[in-house]
């Protein structure tokens, strides 16, 4: 069958009654990785007020939470102009420096490049965000999927993620992508410094190799 049919069969099984616009794909594909994020949120007593979503791509998360908790203040990070995130939208990456990096839009993963792996199409301004004097109102919860500098991402929150309550991030465990560094080991070493000491891993992507990725949330 055609892939618009598929894509159709597969909005109607994954996501009736259609919350969102018909060919929200991805978003729909998005339903379940949502629905736990959401279980381990409401498990823990917490009504949010705030998200903070690094790597806002199409929002395809943020938009299960807004429809969950209505009102949500949602704050996104999305340098790439292709893709069009919900909230109050920052056209630009964040790290643990203040500078501008060389960074990929083309193809299906947009991300800052690694010049020993690849190299990039154009050039983003990048922040530490406490850098920028945003203002963090909680209950909150702060979602980071920036594929080889997420750990740099979290490092650049410094004290902010301190008023977090709960910390989603997605996290590589496939070594044959060359351009996405595995930092496992540096993620978990910092939320145990930050006093994040619990986590569940909310869900996985398996692949020829194993786990390629997985997301974990973190909450005190």
């Amino acid at each position: 069958i055609g892939e618009r049919v598929y894509r159709a069969i597969a909005r109607l099984a994954i996501a009736p009654p259609l919350p969102f616009s018909y060919f929200e794909y991805d978003t729909a594909c998005n339903w379940i990785p949502a629905k736990r994020i959401i279980n381990v949120i409401k498990g823990r007593g917490i009504k949010p007020v705030m998200l903070v979503d690094v790597g806002a791509n199409n929002s395809q998360i943020a938009k299960w939470l807004v429809r969950e908790w209505k009102g949500l203040d949602v704050i996104s990070f999305e340098p790439s102009p292709k893709f069009n995130p919900i909230g109050k939208v920052f056209r630009m990456a964040l790290s643990d420096v203040d500078c501008h990096m060389a960074f990929k839009t083309l193809g299906g993963d947009s991300h800052i490049i690694d010049p020993v792996a690849e190299s990039g199409d154009t050039t983003v301004r990048v922040a530490r965000f406490d850098s920028l004097g945003i203002k963090i109102t909680g209950p909150a919860i702060l979602k980071v999927d920036a594929e080889n500098v997420t750990d740099k991402v979290l490092i650049g929150f410094g004290d902010e993620l301190h008023k977090f309550d709960i910390i989603h991030v997605e996290m590589w465990n496939c070594f044959h992508f060359v351009q996405f560094r595995n930092q496992q080991a540096e993620i978990w070493e910092l939320m145990l410094a930050k006093g994040f000491r619990n986590g569940v891993c909310v869900y996985a992507e398996s692949g020829v190799d194993g786990i390629l990725w997985y997301d974990m949330m973190y909450y005190k």
